[in-house]
């Protein structure tokens, strides 16, 4: 497409997608969007929140609704029904990817480095990855800001997609090229 230089805007299993392109390839990067998402750097509080995960979908299965916070399914059922809906289109995932995800690990010695403008997004409510570890990770990414979504669960950009978008947009005005 001759495209030189993007900024990147992952979700979840996305983040590690994008932390490992900007490590590999920050001149392709004007910046990044991790939301929700370690990106691959392990800490204790990511150890411990990847196998409540795992352990949850193997009780439960994978449901979209662990990744909603428990206010917005109780005020918008219908958005939550049809969230749930699009995440059954999510067939063959097993809860076994969650661990190899994890072992798709970032040493936090590859940060010294790092360069790339980063703003970390995480929903106040997010019971995948709580607020606490994705702040942690963060504190780890040179110079990143977070910024944490009020009355959020796993995925802001669903949730509250006004305040959301409003977020990457300034970040993308200051840093896209």
């Amino acid at each position: 497409e001759g495209i030189d230089r993007v900024a990147l805007v992952c979700q979840s299993m996305g983040g590690w997608t994008g932390m490992r392109m900007a490590l590999d390839h920050p001149d392709r990067l004007s910046c990044l969007v991790l939301c929700g998402t370690p990106g691959g750097i392990v800490t204790d509080q990511i150890i411990a929140a990847a196998a409540r995960i795992a352990e949850g979908a193997a009780v439960d299965g994978i449901s979209g609704n662990a990744a909603l916070a428990k206010s917005f399914q109780k005020n918008e059922p219908a958005l939550t029904f049809l969230y749930d809906q699009i995440g059954s289109h999510n067939t063959g995932f097993s809860p076994r990817l969650l661990g190899e995800l994890a072992s798709a690990r970032i040493d936090p010695d590859e940060l010294k480095s790092y360069s790339v403008p980063t703003l970390v997004v995480s929903g106040e409510e997010d019971a995948l990855f709580p607020t606490e570890a994705i702040r942690e990770i963060a504190e780890l990414i040179p110079e990143s800001e977070l910024k944490t979504v009020p009355g959020s669960g796993h995925s802001p950009y669903y949730e509250v997609p006004q305040m959301f978008n409003a977020l990457v947009d300034d970040f993308l005005s200051r840093f896209a090229s």
